[in-house]
């Protein structure tokens, strides 16, 4: 992005080029949480987050025999993919390590979205937190392991939120917050450059309320949950 230019690579040719810009917008997005454990990148674990992500859960679907399927994580993508999965015959267990699922409702509205998903024909596993992700002799995933039990999994789907995509940003030398989004003004102009802005999930979140001041607003992770 030096000297407001914009170098490009195609993807199937290889070939590179530059494009100058006189403003340019940033909107990368973000990229799935994957939890540093043990197995969290074995086959068969899946994030969820764009076409890509879904389309690679789709072709692990088609080749797995078994119908156990392991939700990690009861927020909006979480609660969404068991129902998914259930719909297409799937043995679903979610463990959540929330008390009710979806932490952004009161717990009297996640308990009624817990009674729901139990209706549905979902396990829900609750105050729990995943320590380990088993693997069998062939290295595909084969449970989901909590402090106190294991559950059984032929496949493995993430959803406990994201983090902003900002690879791109942090190698063109722009600012970053403490969790990884860019910064920007209120505009959504990013700080310090006047002619780039940025939007969606790449952007830190303001906790922004009408009782504090400008200068009292703090950055909350950018997750599914803090939005």
């Amino acid at each position: 992005m030096a000297g407001q230019r914009v170098r490009a690579r195609d993807v199937d040719s290889g070939a590179e080029s530059w494009t100058s810009y006189d403003k340019l917008v940033i909107a990368t997005g973000a990229r799935p949480i994957r939890p540093e454990m043990p197995g969290g990148d074995a086959p068969g674990v899946h994030g969820v987050q764009t076409l890509d992500d879904g389309q690679a859960l789709l072709d692990t679907l088609a080749r797995t025999r078994g119908r156990r399927a392991v939700v990690v994580g009861a927020g909006y993508i979480g609660v969404e993919m068991a129902e998914a999965l259930i719909n297409r015959g799937y043995e679903v267990t979610v463990v959540n390590r929330g008390s009710e699922p979806m932490s952004t409702l009161d717990a009297d509205m996640g308990r009624l979205v817990h009674e729901a998903m139990e209706g549905l024909g979902i396990t829900m596993v609750n105050d729990a937190t995943v320590t380990k992700i088993l693997t069998g002799e062939d290295g595909r995933v084969r449970a989901v392991a909590t402090e106190d039990a294991e559950y059984p999994a032929d496949v493995v789907v993430l959803g406990i939120g994201v983090r902003p995509e900002t690879s791109l940003a942090k190698a063109a030398g722009l600012p970053v917050g403490r969790h990884d989004g860019l910064l920007t003004d209120l505009a959504l102009r990013v700080r310090g450059h006047e002619n780039i802005w940025a939007g969606g999930d790449c952007v830190e979140v303001l906790d922004w309320s009408p009782a504090r001041s400008a200068t009292s607003r703090s950055a909350r992770t950018p997750t599914s949950t803090a939005r």
